[in-house]
């Protein structure tokens, strides 16, 4: 998911954590009586897998939580090193510099907001907007105004989000920089995802994709196709949001950007698992989950391991297959289950891996 303008933003949703409805009416009667008697342990089998899936989700959600504590409070102390290292306020105010009281401001709100310290960075943020305004700095306003913006999404304050991003697409564009009044329509584009106003989302993506454009930004139009793409999923135009991935790919290949592919990938996987083409879906899943191992994302892993897993757990409740072919597709929601688990452990063992999401920044 490419990340956001400031230092302090997370969101989306990884595409691969999707819930799947399985059924659990007989398919079919079975003739060969080996068929009948392996087609009555299915139901149990199709329990377990069921329960081992979500046994997987919650462990990985417990442990998760265990770690980010520990992790907060690692980075809290990491944190305290850094603000030694800044200039603090009270010396740039006794130096009269209001250009270093407004950078003092800025960099301490977000380091506030990297340790999910959002009213702390929020206090900050404020701050450096205060500085700004007494210089009469537009490009300072539209920074702090983007920074409160993030902090707000961070807080689930969208409306307050949107405010201020707009308010920073406002100066932007009065500045001429397209390039980042550009970044300023992806940003609000991800808040209405947020909100599940998808064609408000959408309607901003594409007036960021027509500013790239012009401006030859290749980076900036691979992020709108697949934050486009995105949302025609969501409203289920499946042709056109394969378009954007596939627009997306094409863009991505000629930057040498992996991780940007294998987003799309998994973009094209969700698209196909919803229109039934679960076997092509497995593929795309695949072809992201190969770049994901290349990079070390361990997260990015897991998340694959358990759609994958749960995909076949919707092709073996498909009426279309023998009794073999169903337990087959169960074996393998096992083997992929136990992935994700034994990557989860090695997650926990390793350094963490900084997540990218489709935002621009």
């Amino acid at each position: 998911m490419v990340k956001t303008i400031s230092k302090s933003s997370k969101r989306k949703e990884s595409k691969t954590k999707k819930g799947r409805l399985f059924s659990t009416e007989p398919s079919h009667i079975l003739e060969a009586r080996k068929d009948i008697v392996k087609d009555s342990i299915l139901p149990y089998t199709t329990i377990g897998v069921v329960l081992l899936i979500l046994a997987i989700g919650l462990y990985s959600r417990y442990r998760y939580v265990q770690k980010a504590k520990s992790r907060i409070e690692a980075e809290k102390n990491r944190s305290e090193n850094l603000l030694l290292n800044i200039l603090p306020a009270e010396i740039a105010e006794e130096l009269n510099d209001k250009v270093e009281i407004f950078n003092s401001y800025t960099n301490i709100g977000s380091i506030y907001s990297d340790r999910s310290s959002y009213s702390e960075a929020l206090e900050y943020h404020l701050k450096a907007l205060e500085i700004a305004e007494e210089l009469s700095s537009k490009r300072g306003m539209a920074i702090s105004f983007t920074n409160i913006g993030n902090v707000q999404q961070d807080l689930g304050s969208y409306d307050k989000a949107i405010e201020y991003h707009l308010k920073s697409l406002k100066i932007n564009e009065e500045l001429g920089d397209k390039n980042e009044s550009a970044k300023d329509y992806i940003n609000i584009g991800i808040i209405y995802i947020g909100q599940s106003s998808y064609d408000k989302a959408l309607e901003y993506f594409l007036n960021a994709l027509k500013i790239f454009e012009e401006i030859g930004n290749k980076r900036g139009m691979a992020i709108s196709y697949i934050n486009g793409g995105d949302v025609l999923d969501k409203q289920g135009i499946y042709d056109k949001a394969q378009e954007y991935y596939l627009k997306s790919i094409e863009i991505f290949t000629e930057l040498g950007e992996t991780r940007g592919i294998s987003y799309c990938y998994i973009g094209l996987g969700s698209v196909c698992e919803k229109q039934g083409s679960y076997d092509e879906a497995i593929e795309y899943y695949i072809d992201a989950l190969n770049i994901v191992e290349e990079l070390g994302d361990i997260s990015g892993m897991t998340n694959i391991y358990e759609s994958i897993a749960s995909l076949n757990i919707a092709i073996a409740d498909s009426t279309a297959l023998t009794g073999n072919q169903r337990l087959n597709y169960f074996n393998r929601a096992v083997e992929y289950g136990n992935k994700a688990l034994l990557a989860i452990s090695e997650r926990e063992n390793r350094p963490k891996v900084q997540k990218e999401r489709k935002k621009y920044g």
